[in-house]
């Protein structure tokens, strides 16, 4: 075919050249997610546009072995930090491999504008692995492993601080845990900014933290809150022995703390503003 205005042949690229967008590989992460890549980075505004690589209109998998489950797009979302690939979120779990299915992507533009090749807007993948009942005594939750939810930037690597208490994916597409440690420091944060009452069934859990630095006037609001806060640690699972020292450093009230638990030692510093926001 000769070749057109543009850099490829006639109605085979955009006029004016550049290239176009292509699906490179579809995959299971989950029993009902799969993460869809593409050759460049995709439009992901997500406002329902036309061509927006998070609108879910224009996303489809279709089952190509007989008998495998028939499932829908629920949701398209961001894939992390990358902005070749999303992840499309289905209603219902995928038949375990050998069944075969296909993504199918249509309209999506990529981030400059490139136009989506309908000969290369599909890829064929396997539904997820047989199921493999989880080892219990590595995931379930106990005093010092559950839901990841992190409270602090160190708490979790990678994390942003618009992603501060959110309940972060892991790798296989399933709820992330955090454990050890990192456990004990989030649950201690928790208690100490969380309001008294704030959980119905746990009247006398919490210290009320942002509201208590906002009054502080003196030595003895200052030696209460040091006394309160210790008081409240010293009922988390798993605290064995704790000690708090209360500072004010201008504007700032730092929590100086040293924890023994049932798992090891550890020592850190959290600092709140005492000005109004």
């Amino acid at each position: 075919m000769p070749p057109g205005w543009g850099a490829g042949a006639w109605g085979g690229a955009p006029w004016g050249g550049g290239d176009l967008l292509t699906v490179t590989r579809a995959e299971a992460i989950g029993e009902n997610a799969v993460r869809v890549r593409f050759n460049l980075p995709v439009l992901l505004q997500n406002i329902g546009d036309f061509a927006d690589g998070l609108t879910p209109a224009n996303y489809a998998v279709a089952r190509l072995t007989f008998g495998a489950r028939d499932v829908a797009i629920a949701q398209i979302e961001h894939d992390g930090a990358s902005l070749d690939s999303v992840v499309m979120r289905l209603d219902r779990s995928l038949s375990g491999a050998p069944a075969l299915y296909d993504a199918r992507v249509s309209r999506v533009r990529g981030a400059a504008g490139e136009v989506l090749d309908p000969a290369a807007a599909f890829f064929s993948f396997l539904g997820c692995e047989r199921f493999v009942p989880p080892d219990l005594e590595r995931t379930a939750p106990d005093r010092f492993r559950d839901i990841a939810n992190p409270q602090a930037l160190g708490d979790r690597l990678g994390i942003t601080a618009a992603e501060l208490g959110t309940i972060p994916i892991d790798g296989a597409g399933d709820y992330a845990l955090d454990a050890g440690l990192t456990n004990v420091r989030k649950r201690i944060y928790r208690r100490l900014v969380t309001q008294p009452g704030g959980f119905y069934h746990l009247p006398d859990y919490g210290l009320g933290l942002l509201d208590r630095v906002k009054r502080l006037a003196g030595p003895v609001q200052l030696a209460a809150l040091q006394r309160d806060a210790q008081a409240q640690l010293a009922q988390e699972p798993g605290v064995r022995s704790v000690s708090v020292a209360v500072s004010l450093d201008g504007a700032i009230v730092r929590f100086k703390i040293k924890v023994r638990t049932d798992i090891g030692e550890d020592a850190f510093e959290f600092p709140f503003s005492t000005e109004a926001t």
